[in-house]
Formats: structure tokens, sequence, C-alpha cells
């Protein structure tokens, strides 16, 4: 999949937690995913992430050298400035800015570690236990959407309004178990470099340049590609089609059904001829 996942917020970026986790009688045959992003949603999110919005926001209200940046800037707009005191003016704009924005990161360490990180943690084991209860893998999908993994996915399988709402909840429920109804998951693997081999891989990209390193720099063949492969995932019953050709984590390499490489190839090639 192409960059199924958008950014939120860059700042919080750095929420990263690996939730898959081996049970006792092995991998569960259950996977379902989340959408850390959708986390923050100011109005659908979790709350007490939204909550924590208003104090980070603040940290930019008075960054620090503010009145200095602004006056130095002010003083560049005037055309009549001398070229080495421009110069001077730019370079020691550039330290300021630099300085301002190393302060804000310390800043912002201190807010996140004290507001936001008690939080991540919250949601980490509410997610463990979840998969305990449900004798489920929970996968973070935007991460390794970013990271080039994920080629198919089905939305079925997407639990993250579920989680919120019960995060969200968990005061007035005391706890409550999240049953879940997660199908038994279907994986299937392709090999994203054999697609683009000038042999064997998909025929209208024979004598080109594009490879799997760079076709989604053609605009046109990766929505054409991304849009297909979504539909092939669909239609043969997978719950996820991943790129075999990465690292993948070691409980979705235990779950893997079928390398549909070829048929995925000889489908594409069949629908090329039939346009």
């Amino acid at each position: 999949m192409i960059k199924l996942f958008s950014s939120f917020l860059i700042i919080f970026l750095l929420f990263s937690v690996g939730f898959a986790q081996e049970t006792n009688a092995g991998f569960p045959k259950k996977i379902a995913f989340i959408n850390k992003f959708a986390f923050y949603d100011d109005v659908k999110g979790i709350k007490k992430l939204s909550q924590t919005r208003y104090v980070i926001d603040q940290l930019s209200c008075f960054p620090l050298h503010y009145s200095e940046i602004s006056e130095i800037r002010r003083e560049l707009e005037n055309p009549d400035l001398k070229p080495k005191e421009r110069e001077r003016k730019e370079t020691h704009l550039k330290t300021l800015l630099r300085e301002q924005e190393e302060a804000w990161k310390k800043q912002y360490e201190k807010v996140k570690k004290i507001l936001v990180d008690p939080i991540l943690i919250e949601i980490s084991d509410s997610l463990k236990k979840i998969e305990t209860q449900n004798n489920i893998i929970i996968i973070d999908a935007p991460e390794l959407d970013e990271k080039g993994y994920i080629l198919g996915i089905d939305f079925k399988f997407d639990i993250t309004e579920k989680f919120i709402n019960y995060f969200n909840n968990k005061s007035k429920t005391n706890g409550e178990n999240l049953n879940l109804d997660i199908p038994e998951s279907k994986i299937g693997v392709i090999n994203l470099d054999l697609l683009f081999d000038q042999q064997r891989g998909i025929k209208i990209l024979k004598n080109s340049e594009i490879n799997s390193t760079n076709f989604c720099s053609n605009k046109i063949f990766c929505k054409e590609f991304s849009t297909f492969t979504q539909s092939y995932t669909l239609k043969n019953g997978f719950s996820f089609i991943f790129d075999s050709c990465k690292n993948l984590p070691e409980e979705i390499r235990k779950l893997v059904d079928k390398d549909v490489t070829q048929d995925f190839i000889d489908n594409f090639n069949n629908k090329t001829i039939k346009e």
C-alpha cells in the first residue's frame, strides 16, 4: 500500500510502540491493526492526548529570542542594507533560530515526559491487555506502512475506533474487557523486486527505468499499482499483503499463508492486456 496512512502532527511521531506479542501457545492466527495517528484527533481521538495539546501549543507562544528575531527580520527587509551588514545579520539570525529550536525541543521533552509519556504507556498496556484477552496480534499499521511493508490491507481488521471508545470510557466501565470478534487472518506476501524483473515481472515495465525503489515517482503507475493491489487483496480474501523483501516482524512472518507474487504478476498482466 502506498502511504495509506498520513502523519497527524510531527511532534507526536515520537510515539512508536510495538504491541504484537507472543503467547504461550504460539502465535495467534488473528491480526488486527490500529491507526495511531487517529489517537490525536481533537474530536474523535483519545481525550487524554487531546487535552495535552493545549499545553504543548503554549510552548511556541513565547519562543526564545522572539523579539530579537523579529527585529532582525524587519531590518533585513531594508533594500539599502549594506552587503556585509546583511551577511552579518543573516548569520546571526540563523544562530538565533537554531538556539530557538533547540530550546523548544528541550521544553517539549520535559512536557512530554510529564504529560504525554504516561498516557502512551497506558495506551500500550491497554493494547497488550486486549491482545491477551482476545488472543490476537495488534499491529501498528501506519508504522509498517511508512516503512513500505504493507501492500494491501482489509479495513475490517481496523479496531482503532473501538479501541479509542474503550480507552476513553475505561473509568466508566471499571476497565471492562474489550471483546473483539476478529476473524482468522489470511496473510499473503509479494516479492516486490520480482514485479520489476525485466524477464518475469510486469510486462508494461519491461525496458523501463521504473523499479521497486522509485516506482512511486511515476504517479500514474503508482496510483494504478496501489489501486490494483488493494483490489487484489480484497478479491482474494487476504487480510494483509506484505512485501516479502522487507524484514518483516517475526510475529507476521510466522503467519504468512502464501507467496502470491507470480499470481499477482499474471493477474496484473492479464488486466493490462484486456485494457
